[in-house]
């Protein structure tokens, strides 16, 4: 599954390097969060924050706050992949009271599914039980088929795979 994901990051540099010289700030914006969550799923965590806080900046400058909360998020995931779960659970945190301000109800599940997970490698269980409650509530109310991976979370059925 590697030589997959190094594709995907070969392809992603190079649309970088192609939304780079076309001056496409937008585009450079969602490529970059592209090379962050890549990176950070090969275990490249040092590029994998380094691309997210650029895409980051880049969403924030052109005011896409939609973009700007897939920027959190990401940079969320990298931290829990480098094993800085305190740090991810702040990220996280930033994303969801975004996707909150936005009404966009299904990335805010996700990323309360994301939260609770790093309040769990925390060790912070009722936090972690409160934010898959929150996911589990939003999923269900869009009558969503993830609601299933939440309800096995919270009923201890869950393998502890951060990225869900």
């Amino acid at each position: 599954m590697q030589g997959g994901k190094g594709e995907a990051l070969f392809h992603v540099e190079q649309s970088l390097r192609l939304y780079r010289t076309a001056g496409h700030r937008s585009g450079l914006g969602n490529a970059l969060n592209a090379a962050s969550w890549l990176n950070a799923e090969m275990g490249r965590g040092s590029e994998a924050l380094e691309y997210g806080t650029q895409a980051l900046a880049i969403h924030r400058e052109l005011g896409d706050r939609t973009d700007e909360a897939a920027a959190l998020d990401t940079l969320g995931y990298a931290q829990s992949q480098l094993g800085n779960h305190a740090e991810a659970v702040a990220w996280y945190q930033r994303a969801v009271d975004l996707y909150g301000d936005l009404s966009d109800r299904h990335d805010r599940a996700e990323v309360l599914i994301h939260l609770g997970d790093a309040h769990r490698a925390v060790g912070d269980d009722g936090a972690a039980r409160h934010a898959w409650q929150r996911a589990l509530a939003l999923l269900e109310d869009m009558d969503h088929p993830d609601a299933g991976r939440v309800r096995a979370r919270l009923d201890g059925r869950w393998d502890g795979d951060i990225a869900g």
